[in-house]
């Protein structure tokens, strides 16, 4: 079986949303991102397919020193939380696939559409909360974190695309 442009599209796609929902793909916790790159990595390695040595090109590149150990190591030992080694290790990882089989950014913003449409649908759910209709946002609380929420994923939208240069919805 062939691996084809389409299925590295989806790959990229599977990819960025991990870095954003990684609660969806795995424990968010640097020893659970390390698992999910090597199952990944083997996964490919099977297939003859090395991504690895571009990936290390990738973290030399963005400062990350390289040695036998991965440099989740490194980004731990620098204090970096664990939301945030799990969006440079899946960059890592999008950045080497889209560099070794020519993928566009469009997968990534195509991900990233998905998820500002569910902020914006979710703020206006906010907005016009019926007291008198049974909603999960007239608990106070509830409609506070999930404001709370959107506010961060926006902007870790924000970030991740001027990082990569890429323009998403506004």
């Amino acid at each position: 079986m062939e691996i084809t442009k389409a299925d590295w599209e989806g790959t990229v796609e599977a990819l960025a949303h991990a870095r954003l929902r990684p609660q969806m793909w795995f424990a968010n916790d640097a020893l659970a991102i390390m698992n999910f790159r090597l199952g990944l990595i083997f996964g490919l390695g099977v297939a003859g397919i090395d991504i690895q040595n571009e990936e290390m090109k990738i973290a030399a590149e963005r400062g990350w020193k390289i040695t036998a150990m991965h440099p989740i190591r490194e980004m731990q030992e620098k204090g970096i939380s664990e939301s945030e080694i799990n969006v440079e290790v899946l960059t890592m990882l999008i950045l080497a696939i889209q560099r070794l089989f020519d993928i566009s950014n469009e997968p990534i913003l195509k991900t990233h559409k998905t998820m500002r449409d569910g902020i914006l649908k979710t703020q206006n759910e906010l907005k016009n909360i019926n007291p008198n209709k049974l909603n999960v946002y007239n608990n106070p609380a509830v409609a506070e974190n999930t404001r709370s929420r959107n506010e961060a994923m926006a902007q870790l939208l924000d970030k991740i695309e001027r990082e990569m240069q890429i323009k998403g919805d506004e």
